[in-house]
């Protein structure tokens, strides 16, 4: 829509959209606010009261609880199912901003070296077996890389990498991280050297996926590519850069997750829509993931029953919610909606397990109606019912101007219901049963 052909209210609504996303980045900034900043996002709520009242067909809870965002130099160590932490890992002198588990083969090298270079097993290696070792490497914008026995809490291994460290992956060969600079740089974990790099992106490196020993990455500017790593020759070799000029470019605002999936790759970023870049075929389509057309897919992820996970976050009313499709078809299944709770920035999943960070740390877990709680036991946890979202389920559209998209000017209450009722032995009616997947809230 051409700025002329807009009339006073739309213009008045495009301006507060423009304010409120400029708010989201800086409560996002790991610095302290300067007066300015902090005058703007104190005036959030306001915003949004005003917007409501522009946004009539609009009926949504505009109620936020999002805060400040905070980061610490801390890894931090939960079990699945228990809400008490079991560790806290220290060592990062500034925030820690990736943390990933390492693959079996890498962990065993690390272990074998590590048992080398020490001659004699330090006291934590003779309490604790070998098959219950578990290794994660964290990074941080202290250009640190460290790697961390989980069980023991103990480091095993610092790198300095001379970067900050704003994303990371791990392979079967080492780690790639993405730095503040643009770089991507392939560690060996084994030895601490650097095998390879590459000056990939001329702003920061904002999201990473490795499928085999292809790298995909993205920049907060927007920029995308996929390069292989040589383990003979140590290299990286580029295989596909998105350029204006190809037929798989698409304009990319805020890039937050990049997703590997059978040699294609998903983008999240700041537009309505998810990516689904072809590049092998030269080819992009996009799957609607708000119901608005301003919003922010922070997060991605697959399960291994084959599920996408898309976390959804609608700037007008501050609502978060995870969009379930399948993953082969991309056909939309449900969402889980659960309000006031800010931003899902990170998403993880394993068997019957959803894990979400942002302002809080969360577990979605399958509920298992057989198991119910012992007598006089208090269980924490909320049942969150799948809801059907029906412009959730348009099928996958062709490439075009996000510009010409606006969903805003349609209702979205009747989009929101439920997707399934409860029956009396605590099971779910309807398709729910056959994906008993998305049902309880620890």
């Amino acid at each position: 829509m051409e700025e002329q052909q807009l009339s006073p209210a739309q213009k008045t609504i495009r301006k507060i959209r423009k304010k409120l996303r400029q708010i989201e980045h800086l409560e996002l900034l790991d610095r302290e606010l300067n007066e300015e900043e902090d005058l703007k996002v104190s005036r959030k709520l306001s915003l949004r009261e005003d917007l409501k009242k522009l946004l009539e067909e609009h009926h949504l809870d505009e109620t936020d609880v999002m805060k400040q965002h905070s980061r610490d130099t801390t890894v931090r160590v939960w079990r699945v199912g228990n809400i008490k932490e079991e560790r806290s890992l220290r060592g990062h002198t500034a925030a820690v901003t990736v943390v990933a588990f390492l693959p079996e083969s890498l962990a065993v090298a690390i272990l074998a070296k590590y048992e080398v270079d020490c001659n004699e097993l330090p006291a934590f290696q003779k309490r604790v077996s070998s098959e219950r070792r578990v290794l994660a490497v964290s990074g941080g914008l202290d250009c640190m890389l460290k790697v961390w026995d989980i069980i023991s809490g103990e480091c095993l291994r610092s790198i300095y990498t001379y970067n900050g460290i704003t994303c990371l992956g791990c392979g079967t060969w080492g780690v790639v991280t993405g730095t503040e600079g643009g770089k991507l740089e392939i560690w060996c974990l084994v030895t601490s050297h650097r095998l390879a790099f590459i000056n990939a992106f001329q702003s920061q490196t904002t999201a990473l996926d490795i499928e085999g020993d292809d790298i995909y990455a993205g920049s907060s500017d927007g920029e995308f590519g996929i390069w292989r790593f040589d383990g003979t020759c140590e290299t990286l070799q580029v295989l596909y850069i998105m350029e204006a000029e190809s037929s798989t470019y698409v304009p990319l605002k805020h890039l937050a997750s990049v997703l590997a999936h059978n040699e294609k790759c998903l983008l999240g970023d700041s537009g309505p829509n998810i990516k689904v870049v072809d590049w092998k075929k030269g080819h992009v389509s996009r799957l609607v993931n708000h119901l608005g057309d301003i919003g922010m897919t922070d997060s991605l992820a697959v399960s291994a029953d084959g599920y996408l996970l898309a976390a959804s976050y609608l700037v007008d009313s501050g609502c978060s919610s995870i969009n379930i499709r399948e993953a082969a078809s991309f056909k939309y299944i449900c969402s889980l909606i659960d309000n006031n709770e800010g931003r899902y920035l990170a998403m993880s999943t394993s068997s019957g397990v959803i894990v979400t960070g942002g302002h809080l740390l969360k577990v979605w877990v399958l509920h298992d109606s057989s198991a119910s709680p012992k007598k006089g036991k208090k269980v924490l946890s909320e049942v969150i019912l799948p809801s059907i979202l029906h412009k959730m389920s348009r099928a996958v559209v062709d490439s075009a101007s996000e510009d010409d998209t606006d969903w805003a000017s349609s209702s979205d209450d009747d989009d929101v219901q439920q997707f399934a009722s409860v029956r009396g032995d605590g099971s779910l009616s309807g398709e729910v049963e056959s994906s008993r997947w998305w049902c309880n809230v620890l």
